[in-house]
């Protein structure tokens, strides 16, 4: 058996329920992905940001989550579609759980929500990148993953990371939750009105900071 590794994403995984070590085929190592999420954590540059734009059949799907610590977290999104307008927002509370699940189940609530409209061609933007890679890898088998991968599986999704910046807007729908400990789903002229403000500076380009 290999030797058990103690760093940052090791704990936060095993803390979610999301790994377990062993050498049955399919086990995660994850001490690859220490540079990865302890870069983006302590190293954000402040960039420009470019939005490109989408086919007219594609849609864009921002997701963000909230945790404090592994007591309590949550988790929300935006729907925009080519031309930058949002479809719809929603948040969640999921009680107890780190920052790795508030994102995953926010981007399985995210795309079932896409599915159950109809949405095939959808565009997933995540600002911590290490739950695209976990995603991405099929060797991770939690319930949590595999249902991201069957509804994925049945529409045309695409995943790629973005700076914390430019995502202001899911991670306020994400603290909506939190603050609510609820689950909404808005159309965009039921928003809240300072959430309403940072999605139209997000439509235009402008970045938070801080």
């Amino acid at each position: 058996m290999r030797a058990k590794k103690k760093n940052l994403t090791d704990v936060m995984l095993k803390e979610a329920g999301l790994f377990i070590y062993g050498d049955r085929p399919g086990d995660l190592d994850v001490g690859s992905l220490d540079s990865l999420f302890l870069a983006y954590k302590q190293h954000r540059e402040h960039k420009v940001l470019i939005r490109e734009k989408l086919c007219n059949r594609v849609v864009k799907l921002n997701m963000d989550g909230c945790s404090k610590g592994t007591d309590e977290c949550s988790g929300g999104g935006i729907l925009r579609d080519h031309e930058r307008k949002e479809i719809f927002e929603f948040n969640e509370y999921y009680s107890c759980g780190c920052i790795v699940v508030a994102e995953l189940k926010a981007l399985l609530g995210g795309l079932k929500i896409c599915f159950e409209r109809g949405y095939q061609k959808i565009w997933v933007e995540l600002d911590l990148k290490v739950v695209i890679d976990l995603v991405s890898d099929p060797g991770i088998g939690t319930w949590e993953f595999q249902e991201v991968r069957r509804i994925s599986s049945r529409m045309d999704v695409c995943y790629s990371h973005i700076y914390q910046e430019g995502n202001h807007a899911a991670g306020c729908m994400a603290y909506e939750g939190y603050y609510f400990k609820s689950k909404m789903s808005f159309e965009h002229n039921e928003l809240p009105n300072i959430v309403k403000s940072v999605v139209r500076k997000e439509r235009y380009g402008v970045l938070t900071f801080g």
